[in-house]
């Protein structure tokens, strides 16, 4: 019973596929690129795929041995419909190529063939001509056979000769006629199929050991296109031979590659770089393919756990190379290594007025990716103090093993202290560039000031009145007998405080007046309140400033430049007498 189908169509799409080759003149690597931002003692990965260009031997001898039993009979239609393609896709490298096409079956035995089968024919002898190229492909026939295996062994040593094979059916059949005029041409045999091989039984002659020494007196490379129930036989060959073999898929779509890589020269492929100081490692070092295949690397590249590097950008070029020097194509790797400032706090509100008040920022340096972020010891921060009550103060400071600089300073008093201050650190990368970070500092007074009446002297009676006769309770209440007060105001932050006087009887507020001033306030119900120069330039009545008569009795409070306002404070004085 004849085997069944097993593949589906070895040589469909051959034409488009193999066409596609021809275009290929330029090898190249993808991705040609790698952009990456890594910090200190980062590393990535990558794939790198280097495309080779298709080498033919500069002189070659191609002769097609395929499969003919019926099994084949979808490929063999495809193959004719490719033949020209193949032919042109071949020749188009340059290369000085002859082409010959055999066929093979089995021995027209009931057990083996049916009657017609034959061993081996020869449709076209070498030759460089297209036209007898596609006649041989188009001669094929896929029909026959019978049991699984077939008579490969017989028929590759057929085609390898020297001379004549006699086939059972046919008759005298010449070898596929190989060049013997040709100096250097390399020949190959390319043998198509889909099952295993007869070893000698009787019938058959031929084993792997004969083969393989019929094939290695003649100089022939086997390259085996494997499909369906094939075995390992073709391995064996291709193995002793210095070929190779291709697997076919299901459908025959990769025929022409498979072809081409069979026919072609290995290359070897390495990277040439110099990328310091990143380390860049390729696995493997070097790559050895079929040339029109790709040589995939692992690539990985590390930034060495080195701080100095944080802040640079490194660039460099890695070219891969063919075994004599030429260049298949350049990667190009740009790699930042990032440096940060990063200051804290952002914010801060403090209340000024407290003698040698100080405040402190953080910065912390590192080395930030997308993956990681590394704090870099014994960098060099300059902080400055760029605007604000404290501005131009500054200091340049490094970090310590934790990444981080401590900038304290003193802050402003008085008035002129008050306001927002902001401070700026910046870094210096490997690279020289510069990268800064901004905080602010806000100083404000929020402390209301205080107040205070003490009795002053009377200019007449050359004296205070006697102690407690305005301290409460006293002899006199609290009350100071003749009116002449000194008016206090304290404040942390200003020191020019304005004083104001509210007249308790009417709701009158005079004022405002500096601190340390001596008034003389009246305390009389039935005249309209109000505040009259007293004294003089001369003499102990210029001591005292003012003169204030309300109808009730005086309160007094201070306010400072921020707004903020005493507690009331009462200085007593008794009524005029009616």
């Amino acid at each position: 019973m004849k085997k069944n189908k097993i593949i589906i169509s070895v040589f469909s799409v051959v034409s488009l596929v193999f066409s596609s080759f021809a275009s290929v003149t330029v090898a190249g690597v993808d991705p040609p690129e790698v952009n990456a931002v890594m910090a200190i003692g980062e590393s990535i990965e990558t794939d790198k795929t280097v495309t080779t260009t298709a080498i033919i031997p500069p002189i070659i001898d191609i002769c097609l041995l395929v499969d003919e039993t019926g099994s084949f009979d979808d490929d063999i239609g495809n193959l004719k419909t490719a033949a020209p393609a193949i032919y042109d896709d071949i020749t188009a490298t340059g290369a000085d190529a002859q082409f010959a096409v055999t066929g093979f079956r089995d021995y027209p035995v009931p057990e083996y063939g049916i009657p017609g089968d034959w061993v081996y024919r020869l449709l076209s002898p070498m030759s460089p001509v297209k036209a007898n190229w596609t006649v041989g492909v188009n001669a094929l026939i896929a029909y026959g056979g019978w049991d699984l295996p077939e008579a490969q062994y017989d028929a590759i040593v057929a085609a390898a000769g020297p001379g004549i094979f006699t086939d059972p059916t046919l008759g005298d059949q010449y070898d596929c006629r190989w060049r013997v005029d040709a100096v250097g041409a390399k020949r190959v045999l390319i043998v198509a199929t889909d099952a295993p091989f007869h070893t000698p039984d009787g019938t058959h002659v031929k084993n792997e050991g004969t083969t393989i020494t019929a094939l290695n007196a003649q100089n022939i490379t086997v390259v085996g296109l494997k499909a369906g129930s094939a075995g390992t036989e073709l391995d064996a060959l291709a193995a002793a031979t210095g070929g190779n073999v291709q697997p076919l898929s299901d459908d025959g779509s990769n025929i022409a590659e498979a072809i081409l890589a069979g026919i072609s020269l290995p290359i070897t492929v390495t990277p040439n770089y110099n990328c310091d100081p990143l380390i860049v490692t390729f696995d493997p070092p070097s790559h050895t393919v079929i040339s029109g295949n790709p040589a995939i690397f692992n690539e990985k590249i590390l930034v060495p756990d080195n701080p100095t590097l944080a802040g640079s950008l490194v660039e460099c070029v890695v070219e891969f190379l063919d075994e004599n020097g030429n260049s298949l194509g350049n990667q190009n790797i740009s790699v930042e290594i990032p440096i940060a400032i990063n200051l804290n706090p952002k914010t801060a509100v403090n209340e000024l007025g407290i003698p040698s008040q100080t405040h402190t920022v953080d910065a912390l340096v590192t080395s930030d990716s997308p993956l990681s972020s590394v704090v870099i010891p014994d960098a060099l921060v300059n902080f400055e103090i760029i605007s604000g009550p404290n501005i131009g103060k500054s200091e340049s400071l490094n970090t310590d093993n934790m990444g981080i600089a401590k900038f304290t300073f003193e802050a402003e008093q008085g008035v002129l202290g008050l306001g927002m201050d902001t401070i700026e650190a910046c870094v210096s990368g490997k690279d020289g560039r510069v990268v800064c970070d901004e905080v602010t500092k806000e100083w404000v007074d929020t402390m209301p000031p205080e107040a205070s009446c003490v009795e002053a002297v009377n200019p007449s009676g050359k004296k205070i009145p006697p102690a407690g006769s305005t301290t409460l309770p006293g002899s006199k209440g609290g009350m100071n007998e003749d009116g002449f007060y000194q008016l206090l105001g304290e404040d942390y932050v200003d020191p020019d405080v304005e004083i104001f006087i509210e007249d308790t009887g009417s709701g009158t507020v005079f004022g405002p007046f500096a601190s340390d001033v001596i008034i003389k306030y009246t305390e009389d119900a039935d005249v309209v309140p109000e505040q009259k120069k007293m004294g003089s330039d001369k003499g102990k009545a210029g001591a005292v400033a003012w003169h204030i008569i309300g109808n009730g009795d005086m309160v007094i409070y201070a306010t400072d430049s921020a707004g903020n306002e005493s507690d009331h404070v009462s200085c007593l004085v008794p009524p005029l007498p009616k």
